[in-house]
């Protein structure tokens, strides 16, 4: 299920965010190209800050699953 979560956003942020497989800014004219801190900030609120919640989520999952099936092997 944590997976999933990761899976679903990566989806998400392609659907949201993306023209032609390629990743398209937010808030960028179309036409026209961006700053470079326009896509700096662009990428991490729309991109990269979405993944890692769910990263970090699915990480601290995956870790309690692991510390529950050590303490049933003891």
């Amino acid at each position: 299920m944590a997976m999933n979560w990761v899976v679903r956003t990566c989806q998400e942020i392609v659907r949201d965010y993306s023209h032609k497989v390629f990743w398209v800014p937010a808030g960028t004219p179309t036409g026209t190209a961006a700053t470079t801190a326009h896509l700096i900030n662009s990428a991490r609120t729309d991109v990269l800050n979405k993944l890692q919640r769910q990263i970090s989520g699915a990480e601290a999952i995956i870790s309690y699953a692991e510390e529950e099936r050590a303490k049933r092997k003891r």
